[in-house]
């Protein structure tokens, strides 16, 4: 086996690792900081938010929007322009850069390999490069980055044919908080004051 097959062997364990990991927790949720680098335009934005994860529900808390899902409908809700959009889930893209795949990412659709790792404090952090199989994607790369030691992504840098790189940092992760179902939805009964537009 060549050096390199041998760094694309062990990535795929470590992602397997990873993955595995975090599919034994019941729910988990993160705090993230967001950074949009735009090549061209020279600009950088900088976000917080929070991501919280139940089997293939999740919600993602952004600034003033909520992207919502029960893992059969996504609920998109712009609170400055009081509006929500409502789509189906996709289930069909297994490769598609979900909210709830980001943590099991590079199990399908991607060539892996092993990059750099790097002490930050106590911890070691292992660099693994991901290329879409599929030419199409709008993104050539993605970058993860893995506390070893603890199979925990502490970051995901998605580098775009576009030139806008988009990076999501983990601030802080918890396991198996509360999160019932009713969490991962959108009662527009509730929300009287909100436009509807079905996309589905």
């Amino acid at each position: 086996m060549t050096l390199s097959a041998q760094k694309d062997a062990k990535a795929t364990e470590l992602l397997n690792a990873v993955s595995s990991n975090y599919k034994s927790f019941k729910t988990m949720q993160a705090t993230f900081t967001i950074i949009i680098e735009n090549q061209k335009e020279k600009t950088t934005d900088k976000q917080k938010g929070t991501l919280t994860v139940k089997g293939d529900k999740y919600k993602v808390e952004l600034g003033s929007q909520d992207i919502i899902s029960d893992g059969q409908i996504v609920w998109t809700h712009l609170k400055e322009e009081k509006e929500v959009q409502i789509n189906s889930n996709d289930k069909s893209k297994e490769d598609q850069l979900t909210p709830n795949r980001i943590f099991s990412i590079g199990q399908s659709g991607f060539k892996s390999r092993l990059g750099d790792s790097k002490k930050e404090g106590s911890k070691t952090i292992q660099t693994v490069e991901l290329t879409p199989e599929d030419a199409k994607k709008p993104y050539f790369k993605i970058v993860l980055q893995i506390d070893k030691s603890k199979n925990l992504l502490t970051s995901l840098k998605v580098l775009n044919k576009s030139g806008i790189n988009i990076t999501y940092s983990i601030d802080k992760f918890l396991q198996n908080v509360e999160a019932p179902d009713v969490y991962f939805s959108f009662d527009t009964v509730k929300h009287k004051d909100v436009e509807v537009i079905d996309l589905r």
